[in-house]
């Protein structure tokens, strides 16, 4: 493990305490992570998933509070991207 490592958020030099360590700490970690959110999508957790008479499919998605705006922009009609895990 190298010492004095930039942080990659911060750029300050830091002890490694694992060799994949990226940031010297918590804060610049979740700093990171926030700045870098992908605009085009949210986490979900699928809730449902049934197929109707049509042949279209109903899911049910709970989606966390802190990204509600995004997901409440949603309309009906509205053509959205999934894409598989």
């Amino acid at each position: 493990m190298s010492d004095g490592r930039p942080c990659l958020q911060c750029q300050q030099p830091f002890t490694q305490r694992r060799s994949h360590q990226k940031f010297c700490g918590k804060a610049c970690r979740l700093e990171n992570h926030a700045a870098h959110k992908p605009e085009y999508g949210t986490a979900a957790k699928v809730k449902a998933v049934r197929i109707l008479r049509s042949g279209k499919v109903s899911i049910v998605v709970h989606v966390p509070l802190d990204e509600r705006e995004r997901a409440l922009r949603l309309t009906p009609g509205q053509d959205v991207q999934m894409v598989a895990a």
